[in-house]
C-alpha cells in the first residue's frame, strides 16, 4: 500500500523503481523500462551485409557464362551449371549443424567461420589453368560457408535492434546478397567476350575474371571477421531479453531438437514454407539457368549480364518497399499473397514477350518477374520470426532455406532437361505452375505474429502498471 498522503507528489523514481522490481530486469536503463540501442549496432549491420555481398558475387558470377564456358572448356553444360547449383545442393545438409552452432554460440563464430570459408573457396579456384573442375571445387568450398550466415539476417535484427526496426534490417541483411548478385551478374559482361573463337584467349579472360573475384570476395570478408560481436552488453527489446533469459521456458524448449520438432508440428509454419519455397526456387532457378534458358531464344552471354542487373535492381527496389512497409502496418500475409500474385502476372508477361528478341523489351518483363519474386527474402524471414516464435529465427529461417534450396535442385535440373530436349518453353510453364501453387498457399497461411504481440502486450502491462502506480 502507498504510504504517501493525499494530494501528495509522488517522484518518478518511485514508479520506477516499483516497474523495475515487478519486471526482474538488471540494467540500469530497465529502471525506466527502456531498452537501450548500441550505436555499435550498425557496424555490425554494415560489415555483415559486406560480407553477403560478397557472397552475392561468388554464388552467380558464372550464371551469365555457363553455356559458353561449357564450349571454352570443352565439358558438359551440367558441370557449367553446377557452378551456380552446388550451393542449393550443399546448403541442405550444412544447415543442419550451421544452425545448433548458431543457437548454442550465437552469431559470431557462425560469421568468421563462413568468412575463412568464403576466402579460402575464391582463391581454390585459380587453380582453374590445370583443370576447370577447380572452379567447381572452389564454389563448393565457398558453398559450405552460405548456410551459416545466410538465414542470420533475422537473428542479427532481433539480437541487436529494437522491434521497429527488425523488419527492415531482416530485409537489408537479407539483400545484401542480392546486391552481390547484380556485381555478380555484371562482372562477365566487362571480362568475357562470348564471341571469342579462340578459346584460349576465353580461357585468360575467365582467369582474369576469377582473379578480380577473388580480391572483391576477400576485401568483403574481412572486415565482418573482426568486428562481429555475439551481443550487445543488454538487450534491445523484450522479446530479446527473453530470448537471453535461461529460464524463460522449460529446458527442453532450449534444446534444438526439441525446437524443430515444435516449428514442424505447425500447420501454419508448413503453409510458410511452402509459399516461400516456390517462390525462392524459381528464383534460384534462373539465376542458375538463365544462359540455358535466353540461349534458346538467341540472347547472348552480354544480354544475360542485362537481364540480370535489372532482374535484382527490381527486386532489391521491391524488398525495401516491403520492409518499409511491413515496419509501418505489419501486413505479413497481405504481403505474402502480393508477392505471389504479382509472380504469376510477371511469369506470364515475359513468357509473352521473350520471344520478341528484344533486350529492352524483355527487360522491362523481367523487371517485374524480380519485382515479383526477390521481396519474398526478406519478408519470409521476417514472417518466419513471428510465427515460430520464442524459438530462435535461425532455425525457422534456416529451414525454410534449405527447403527452398532442396527444391531448387529438382527444379533447375528438369528445367535443364526439358529446355535443352523438348521445348524452350517449358521453364515458364515450371515457373507458372510453382507460382500458382505458392499463391494458394499464402491464402491459407494465418497472421500469427507471436513476437510483436509479445513486445505489444508488455508494453500494454507496462503502460498499465505505471498508471495503476501514478494513481495508488
Amino acid at each position: 500500500m502507498s504510504t504517501s498522503k493525499p494530494g501528495e507528489y509522488k517522484q518518478p523514481e518511485d514508479v520506477s523503481y516499483k516497474l523495475y522490481k515487478s519486471s526482474n530486469l538488471t540494467d540500469e536503463s530497465s529502471d525506466k523500462k527502456e531498452y537501450i540501442l548500441y550505436p555499435y549496432r550498425w557496424i555490425i549491420c554494415i560489415f555483415f551485409s559486406i560480407q553477403q555481398i560478397g557472397l552475392g558475387m561468388m554464388m552467380v558470377g558464372f550464371s551469365p557464362i555457363t553455356a559458353f564456358m561449357a564450349k571454352v572448356y570443352d565439358v558438359n553444360s551440367i558441370w557449367t551449371t553446377m557452378i551456380v547449383l552446388c550451393y542449393s545442393i550443399i546448403f541442405v545438409p550444412v544447415n543442419v549443424p550451421a544452425n545448433a552452432l548458431i543457437k548454442a554460440k550465437g552469431i559470431a563464430y557462425p560469421i568468421r567461420i563462413a568468412s575463412v570459408v568464403f576466402i579460402a573457396g575464391a582463391w581454390i579456384r585459380m587453380l582453374v589453368k590445370v583443370d576447370f573442375f577447380f572452379i567447381l571445387i572452389g564454389q563448393c568450398i565457398n558453398a559450405l560457408g552460405m548456410p551459416f550466415v545466410q538465414a542470420l539476417g533475422a537473428t542479427i535484427a532481433s539480437t541487436w535492434f529494437g522491434e521497429k526496426e527488425r523488419a527492415l534490417i531482416t530485409t537489408i541483411t537479407s539483400l545484401a546478397s542480392v546486391l552481390g548478385l547484380i556485381i555478380g551478374f555484371a562482372l562477365p559482361a566487362i571480362f568475357v567476350d562470348d564471341e571469342e573463337t579462340n578459346f584460349e584467349k576465353a580461357k585468360d579472360q575467365i582467369y582474369q575474371f576469377i582473379w578480380v573475384q577473388s580480391i572483391a570476395v576477400t576485401v568483403c570478408s574481412i572486415p565482418c571477421f573482426f568486428t562481429v560481436r555475439k551481443e550487445p552488453n543488454t538487450p534491445p527489446s523484450r522479446s530479446a531479453e527473453q530470448m537471453r533469459d535461461p529460464n524463460k521456458n522449460a529446458q527442453e524448449e532450449n534444446k534444438f531438437w526439441k525446437d524443430m520438432g515444435k516449428m514442424l508440428s505447425s500447420l501454419n509454419f508448413w503453409l510458410l514454407n511452402i509459399v516461400f519455397s516456390f517462390i525462392y526456387s524459381i528464383y534460384n532457378t534462373l539465376g542458375a539457368a538463365v544462359s540455358v534458358i535466353t540461349e534458346k531464344f538467341g540472347y547472348s552471354s552480354t544480354d544475360n549480364s542485362i537481364f540480370g542487373v535489372v532482374f535484382i535492381v527490381s527486386g532489391i527496389s521491391g524488398s525495401i518497399l516491403h520492409g518499409i512497409l511491413l515496419d509501418k502496418y505489419g501486413k505479413y500475409k497481405l504481403q505474402y499473397i502480393l508477392i505471389c500474385a504479382l509472380s504469376i502476372g510477371s511469369i506470364g508477361l515475359i513468357t509473352g514477350i521473350i520471344d520478341i528478341g528484344e533486350v529492352w523489351l524483355t527487360s522491362i518483363g523481367l523487371f517485374f518477374v524480380g519485382l515479383g519474386l526477390i521481396p519474398i527474402i526478406g519478408v519470409a524471414n521476417s514472417f518466419c520470426a513471428e510465427i515460430i516464435h520464442p524459438i530462435n529465427e535461425a532455425v525457422g529461417c534456416g529451414f525454410i532455406l534449405s527447403c527452398g534450396s532442396l527444391l531448387t535442385i529438382p527444379y533447375t535440373l528438369l528445367v535443364n532437361y526439358m529446355v535443352e530436349n523438348h521445348s524452350k518453353w517449358w521453364s515458364f510453364v515450371l515457373f507458372g505452375a510453382g507460382a500458382v501453387i505458392a499463391f494458394i498457399a499464402s491464402v491459407l497461411v494465418k497472421e500469427d505474429l507471436k513476437k510483436s504481440k509479445l513486445d505489444l502486450n508488455k508494453d500494454e502491462e507496462q503502460t498499465s502498471k505505471l498508471l495503476e502506480d501514478n494513481d495508488s
